[in-house]
């Protein structure tokens, strides 16, 4: 996933692997030169980081939380449910790269999530590797301030294996001083971490 501007306007980019091969999207409909255009940029800007030794390492295989998504609910996502995943990858793969997340990236997957700190949030021992962990923890700090996840993303979560999986992480960091501010989900020295 990846934003490019074109023509002063921002295009959201996506390259997914399928049976058939790779297949790109955007989210420009109205101009086939524009879109094309956006989908070559990201593969030359891959290029380029690939020439420099500046890619992250790829991402283990996971299944398509997407393909999985719907076959859960049984129909196609709406517009809006297709515009909030969009919002949830983004975050996850910055997650994914720097092992942090933020209260304002919170705010942007639930719109009544305060912004308490400009600290980045201890919500998993380590990055989350696949965006259905992700979820996973985006939900259960849901959870804990009284806020629903989104109902059509229910589905995919597993709230009382993660809360048990955390509960002993917590545990062990609260009793050690190293990790002040973890039960309140600051991570110590507020590197977002948990070692």
């Amino acid at each position: 996933m990846a934003e490019v501007r074109m023509d002063d306007r921002p295009a959201q980019v996506r390259w997914l692997r399928g049976e058939l091969g790779w297949h790109g999207e955007t989210d420009i409909d109205d101009e086939d030169a524009l879109e094309n255009l956006a989908l070559c940029a990201t593969l030359v800007a891959v290029q380029r980081r690939e020439a420099r030794g500046t890619l992250p390492p790829p991402p283990v295989e996971e299944e398509d939380f997407e393909q999985a998504l719907i076959t859960l609910l049984g129909r196609a996502l709406t517009p809006n449910e297709e515009n909030y995943l969009s919002k949830m990858e983004k975050r996850y793969e910055r997650a994914r790269l720097t092992g942090k997340i933020f209260d304002q990236d919170m705010v942007r997957l639930h719109p009544k999530w305060a912004i308490e700190s400009m600290e980045p949030l201890t919500l998993w021992p380590e990055a989350p590797k696949s965006l259905r962990e992700f979820w996973n923890f985006i939900v259960l700090a849901l959870d804990d301030k009284g806020l629903a996840a989104p109902s059509f993303l229910r589905c995919m979560a597993d709230l009382d294996a993660t809360r048990e999986g955390l509960r002993e992480w917590r545990h062990a960091a609260e009793a050690d001083p190293r990790f002040h501010g973890v039960a309140r989900g600051r991570g110590p020295q507020g590197d977002g971490t948990a070692a």
